[in-house]
């Protein structure tokens, strides 16, 4: 718990690249388009542009792997900006395109309307992650640089868990209508994001 060096981690990524192998997410990660934008289209490998996509693949149809991250623990026991006590958690939802202006100054929160906050919700325990907002993904060719967006969560953790067997829960519903992914650590709901928290 208190160890820094080490980051227990669990997460999905979609199937159409290989985390171990780098190369095979570019312009893939964490993409989840599914409209045809010509300024876009350079940024991401299979777009709703392309008529005749890679084989296999739909016409016209946007397809990428977005990043759900159901852990990933930091150790330590620094206090951070804002109170945050390590050794703690984040739960994240990493997605592409993401906002362009106006994003907040890491290690601060966002004042009002800055960030997404639509259908977002929190647990007793738990706070924006103000230590990662996403990235940018810097390419050499013109045109081909894009920034992905992070909407994340973090929770205290104890030595216990550390040391002891714990439940970690994702509910990621597609279901029309009841759209949502919502993580919980022992029953304890932590987090929540819905389709209206992406607008």
């Amino acid at each position: 718990a208190k160890v820094g060096g080490l980051w227990p981690a669990m997460w999905l990524l979609g199937a159409l690249s290989r985390a171990t192998y780098v190369g095979s997410t570019d312009w893939i990660w964490p993409w989840s388009y599914n409209k045809c934008d010509r300024a876009l289209q350079k940024q991401q490998e299979i777009n709703a542009c392309e008529p005749n996509p890679h084989y296999g693949l739909g016409s016209s149809t946007g397809r990428g792997a977005p990043e759900i991250d159901l852990l990933e623990a930091m150790p330590g026991d620094e206090t951070l900006n804002y109170g945050l006590q390590k050794p703690y958690f984040s739960a994240s939802y990493q997605v592409a395109p993401g906002k362009l202006h106006d994003r907040p100054v890491e290690g601060k929160l966002p004042y009002r309307g800055q960030w997404y906050s639509k259908g977002l919700k929190f647990g007793a325990n738990t706070t924006l992650n103000a230590f990662f907002y996403g990235t940018t993904l810097k390419h050499p060719k013109k045109g081909q640089t894009y920034i992905a967006d992070a909407i994340s969560a973090n929770r205290h953790l104890h030595e216990t868990h550390f040391d002891d067997f714990h439940t970690w829960r994702l509910e990621w519903s597609t279901k029309e209508g009841q759209q949502s992914i919502r993580w919980y650590l022992d029953n304890e709901f932590i987090f929540q994001g819905l389709p209206e928290t992406l607008d």
